[in-house]
This record gives C-alpha cells, sequence and structure tokens, in this order.
C-alpha cells in the first residue's frame, strides 16, 4: 500500500470514529432525557410523596405573614452539626420573606436535656455565643453533657452565669415549650433529624442529600410565594361582579358628602 493510500485510510477511519462518538452522544442524551421525563421530574422541579410530604393537617397562614422554614434537629445528634454551616449559608440567601426557627427535638432523655438547652439558650439570648460550641464539645471533644448543671458550667461566662442559666433552664416558660415541641414532633411525625419543614405544612427530609433538600425548600418557597401573589392579585367577588345597587347609584350616593376641614 502506498503511503497516500495509508493516509487516505487514515483519514476515512477518523472520520468515521468521529461520526460514531457523535452518534453515541446523541443516542446518550435522548435516552436521559426520555429518562428524567418519563418519571416526571425535570430540572427545578420536585414530586410530593417522593421528594416531600405534604401534612394532613397543615398550619394556616395569615395573608401577608413571612413563610416560615423550621428546622428540626438536636445538638446531640453529628449529622445536624454537619448541616449546621449549610443551612447557615442559605440563610445567607434566603428570601426577605422567609422566617427561619430552629425546633429542638428530644428522641431520648439525654436528648430532652439538649433541648431544654436550647430554650434556655434562645430565651437568655446567647445562641450565637453558645450554639456552635455546644455542636463543637459534643461531636469533636466527645463531651457527654449528664445533667443541667454541667451544661451550666460550660456556658458560664459566656454571655450568662451558670446561676443564670438554671435558673431559666428550670422555669415553667422553657419547660412549657419543652412540652410544646414534643407534642408537635409527635403531631408532625418527625423520625429523623435533621428534618426540615416549610410553611407548616411540607416535611422534608435528608433522604436526597442535604444539598437537594435545600434546593427542595426553596421550591417549595416559590411555590408558596407563587400561591400568594395569585392569592392577591385575583378580584374579590364583589370587584368582579358588582351589584346592581353598586352599578346603579342612588340618589343618596350621588349627593354631596360633608367632610371634615
Amino acid at each position: 500500500m502506498s503511503k497516500s493510500s495509508r493516509k487516505k485510510e487514515a483519514k476515512v477511519a477518523r472520520t468515521r470514529n468521529i461520526i460514531i462518538g457523535a452518534v453515541i452522544v446523541f443516542a446518550v442524551v435522548v435516552v436521559g432525557y426520555g429518562v428524567l421525563y418519563s418519571t416526571g421530574v425535570t430540572q427545578g422541579e420536585f414530586i410530593a410523596g417522593e421528594h416531600y410530604r405534604v401534612l394532613d393537617v397543615p398550619d394556616r397562614r395569615r395573608s401577608g405573614a413571612p413563610i416560615e422554614v423550621r428546622e428540626f434537629f438536636s445538638y446531640g445528634c453529628v449529622y445536624c452539626k454537619e448541616f449546621d454551616p449549610l443551612i447557615e449559608g442559605w440563610l445567607a440567601t434566603a428570601p426577605a420573606d422567609i422566617h427561619f426557627a430552629r425546633v429542638p427535638v428530644a428522641f431520648s432523655p439525654a436528648w430532652v436535656l439538649l433541648s431544654q438547652t436550647y430554650l434556655t439558650l434562645q430565651k437568655l439570648d446567647i445562641l450565637a455565643e453558645n450554639h456552635t460550641r455546644l455542636f463543637r464539645q459534643i461531636h469533636d471533644r466527645r463531651q457527654i453533657f449528664q445533667s443541667a448543671e454541667e451544661i451550666a458550667d460550660f456556658i458560664d461566662g459566656n454571655g450568662t452565669t451558670s446561676a443564670a442559666f438554671l435558673r431559666v433552664f428550670n422555669s415553667a416558660e422553657v419547660r412549657r415549650k419543652l412540652r410544646d415541641i414534643e407534642s408537635a414532633q409527635r403531631a408532625i411525625g418527625i423520625s429523623g433529624v435533621p428534618t426540615l419543614m416549610v410553611a407548616g405544612k411540607y416535611v422534608v427530609t435528608m433522604d436526597h442529600g442535604r444539598k437537594t433538600a435545600l434546593d427542595i425548600v426553596d421550591y417549595l418557597i416559590a411555590r408558596e410565594q407563587a400561591a400568594s401573589s395569585s392569592a392577591a392579585a385575583a378580584p374579590t367577588e364583589d370587584a368582579a361582579a358588582p351589584t346592581e345597587a353598586a352599578a346603579a347609584p342612588t340618589e343618596k350616593d350621588t349627593a354631596p358628602r360633608q367632610t371634615d376641614t
């Protein structure tokens, strides 16, 4: 075979390989889109029952009230510690009409102690000084707090005194809030943490990953915002269909009215 023939054959082979490669890429793209649309999921869309759960008896949000996002968590949960920086980053860019709240769950006596601790720090307004410290002390330094006094000693000097901490820790208000949380977690069906709840009606777990959980939250927030905008823009029955009396003013309506000067 001559040199020119070999070059021609090599060129034909390269062209053939390029065409075959392009066909394979096209086939992969087509199959990918087929799988994507056969599941009913497209980018930015999530399905109730698969990606989030809708409560049977949701909370009722007042018109114009912020959309609440709650994080059910515990200081005793290492996954909550790992999720904490992600939720803080998400909060930095969250919409202005969002109200975020953490809810400390109590799955065991040890977690009841930690749940009561969070409520105490919240009441004393010293979460900023102690929230991350507690996570690190429990999970990085492996300390197991066995009493309120041990936690009070750890908190002492970080926004409050041990005596002040214990006084609020044992207060009727904190104990009542703890009972309310325990009742709420049972009613909602919180079985693991971290778990997120949006607008008092949607429950989002970490089953699809922490980043995806926040994407689902963003999707549900946008859904609630769109529903609120539609409700605000919808004309009322009176505005859409004026009554006969409104359409034809009476003599009393057309008479000039006296105003205060």
